[in-house]
């Protein structure tokens, strides 16, 4: 089952602490999977996709169910396209019919940590090997030829990113966080400011109204 939780706060002696309210479910659905893109939610039952408005967090819509051939990680969506990774192998499929996607590629790419999506770019984050650790700039509009146009770093270490608008949040063991400017989509930009330092490394990264929220390791 998936719980809808809200978040509140509740006084204690000491500060205060974070409540949770269950404000809903959708019923005995079982999920491998969810990702947030605004208010639009998609979850994953191994290869089938459903994707829900959550405008009104309280009674999700669902807006459509399809089923993928077979069972992506870190899928992303742009346009008609979908993609996502399965066993050291990055797949594009067309889902211009959402009941017959068509393979348009499958390329050979080893140890992916992260995939976002803007427009026809995808920011992919690779932790290995050492010269290809950092956060690689693809333009997936041909998803056939799927050239690499740059790698951002050495700021980036490709452990974990998240886009939110048209900024790309990504960690770096040395600097902690690091923030690039995407309103060039093919050309991102390091802004230059000092970069959240932490103690251990940020594995996951999560934004929600404006609010950062990392795991960290160490």
């Amino acid at each position: 089952m998936l719980l809808i939780l809200g978040m509140g706060q509740r006084a204690q002696a000491q500060g205060m602490a974070c409540g949770f309210d269950r404000i809903g479910d959708l019923g005995d659905l079982w999920t491998t999977g969810a990702e947030f893109d605004g208010s639009m939610m998609t979850l994953y039952s191994i290869n089938v996709v459903m994707r829900y408005d959550m405008a009104d967090p309280s009674s999700p819509q669902l807006i459509e169910e399809f089923t993928l051939p077979r069972t992506l990680g870190y899928l992303r969506f742009a346009g008609d396209l979908a993609m996502g990774m399965q066993t050291g192998r990055l797949y594009i499929y067309d889902l211009s019919d959402r009941d017959a996607p068509v393979e348009l590629a499958a390329h050979s790419i080893n140890s992916v940590n992260g995939i976002e999506v803007l427009g026809s770019y995808a920011y992919i984050a690779r932790d290995f090997p050492p010269a290809e650790q950092g956060v690689h700039v693809a333009d997936i509009s041909n998803p056939a030829q799927y050239p690499t146009l740059m790698k951002l770093g050495p700021e980036a270490d490709g452990v974990t990113i998240k886009r939110e608008g048209n900024m790309l949040y990504a960690t770096s063991e040395s600097h902690g966080l690091v923030i690039y400017d995407l309103s060039d989509p093919a050309s991102p930009v390091l802004i230059q400011s000092d970069p959240v330092d932490y103690d251990g490394q940020i594995l996951s990264i999560t934004i929600d109204d404006g609010i950062l929220y990392g795991y960290q390791y160490g």
